[in-house]
């Protein structure tokens, strides 16, 4: 599952394929206690977002979620997510 992330200034958006791609200050807020939104796409089209705990490990994004969920449901027919965290500094 690919990770979306936006930065700033547009020119640097951009899609990254594992968590070895993040930059340093972005890895940092991965590992921070900070919430982040996720975006998934229901059946229909309309994203849902929703506020959620997250961790990750070297290979892994884990966001805290329950078996039938609407972010479950959504992430099982369809895997695209973007996520998004602030830095609170």
């Amino acid at each position: 599952m690919a990770i979306s992330l936006l930065k700033l200034p547009a020119a640097e958006r951009g899609r990254i394929e594992t968590l070895a791609d993040l930059a340093p200050e972005q890895r940092r807020l991965l590992d921070e206690p900070v919430y982040a939104t996720l975006a998934t796409l229901r059946g229909g089209g309309p994203p849902h977002l929703t506020v959620v705990w997250r961790s990750c490990d070297d290979t892994h994004l884990y966001v805290n979620s329950a078996k039938g969920r609407i972010k479950d449901v959504n992430l099982r027919a369809r895997p695209d997510l973007s996520l998004m965290t602030i830095d609170p500094k």
